[in-house]
């Protein structure tokens, strides 16, 4: 049975994943902007490729929506080529983080999405060094028997949401991705905005066909990046793609969907 001693925390206080030294010296000595600023050109030079789709593919005139937005480097991405963005990110200790981090035009908002309202667990797996600041999920099975740490969060659906004119949606929810979309159907079918949505087999623990037609299935093209240009699934090889026996350099984890 998977640790859950981590999460009892102080009488009358919820428990919250704690900083390591090395974190909080980070926060002591680097600016909250310029720490983001630095981390956005780090993931241009080498993080994630489709973050370099974002001038292209965001709108403007329109808002961009951040679901799982951790510390903000999509956010902020998306920021500079949007008309505001509003960012979703129910791991307190990031989202305290992601608050004094974020700029002009950006609301940052600690649901977590989902397709239904209420109250859920979100848990926050441990690791070797401590509470992962990117795993935390309301995918509990995707945990399997690992030690987490659990945090009661706000449980929100898109639809419910005043968000205005939304031209493009980013969600990384470490496996929760179809029950947000599913939350927002009316939104997605009102919009038509683009979506760009990781999302893995080791997560969902069902087949990438399967969950890629799901999403195709709103009216959407789902797409991955070859080249640096989003090229139908269907013109390509899916077992190439995705897959424990994929090389690293081909495994494809974010999808985009154009609206059809």
């Amino acid at each position: 049975m998977a640790d859950v001693t981590a999460a009892v925390g102080q009488p009358g206080r919820p428990w919250m994943p704690p900083s390591s030294f090395k974190e909080r010296l980070k926060s002591l000595l680097v600016p909250p902007r310029l720490g983001l600023r630095w981390a956005l050109a780090r993931e241009m030079l080498r993080g994630e490729r489709e973050i370099h789709l974002v001038p292209r593919l965001a709108d403007p005139r329109r808002v961009s929506l951040d679901i799982g937005a951790n510390r903000g480097v999509w956010t902020e991405a998306l920021r500079r080529h949007s008309r505001a963005v509003v960012a979703f990110e129910p791991n307190p200790k990031i989202f305290a983080d992601l608050r004094r981090r974020i700029g002009p035009g950006v609301t940052a908002l600690p649901h977590a999405l989902s397709d239904r309202s209420g109250t859920g667990e979100l848990r926050i797996p441990r690791r070797r060094r401590g509470f992962s600041n990117q795993g935390g999920t309301l995918a509990h099975e995707s945990l399997g028997d690992a030690a987490f740490g659990a945090v009661a969060v706000e449980l929100r659906r898109l639809d419910e949401l005043d968000l205005g004119d939304v031209g493009l949606i980013k969600i990384d929810v470490e496996g929760h991705e179809l029950a947000v979309l599913r939350g927002g159907a009316r939104l997605i079918a009102r919009c038509r905005p683009v979506l760009i949505v990781e999302m893995e087999e080791k997560h969902l623990g069902r087949p990438i066909a399967g969950a890629l037609a799901e999403v195709a299935a709103l009216g959407y093209e789902p797409c991955a990046l070859r080249g640096g240009v989003p090229v139908p699934v269907s013109r390509l090889d899916l077992a190439r793609l995705h897959g424990p026996g994929v090389a690293p350099q081909d495994y494809v984890f974010n999808w985009v969907f154009l609206p059809r």
